[in-house]
């Protein structure tokens, strides 16, 4: 996983492992959190979340540098998320 953050005085990139999000953990923290912010309205269990989670780590061997997110503001900034 990619984080690119550029604007006119810096360039930031960030490289990190996509398994440190994608894996037992990840998956652990991110329903607990899911669970907390969303006051019991969605309702996913790990095993809906572990399912995502293959299908990106599939998806990702196949399309390598996928954007996530990109986002750019008015004064110049822009940052993008590639998986």
């Amino acid at each position: 996983m990619k984080i690119k953050i550029k604007n006119d005085e810096t360039r930031l990139n960030i490289r990190f492992p996509t398994c440190l999000v994608l894996n037992r953990l990840g998956v652990t923290v991110l329903s607990k959190t899911i669970k907390k912010k969303s006051e019991g309205r969605v309702r996913l269990s790990q095993k809906d979340i572990t399912a995502v989670l293959r299908s990106l780590k599939t998806f990702r061997k196949k399309q390598t540098e996928y954007p996530l997110v990109e986002i750019q503001s008015n004064d110049g900034t822009e940052v993008l998320i590639l998986l």
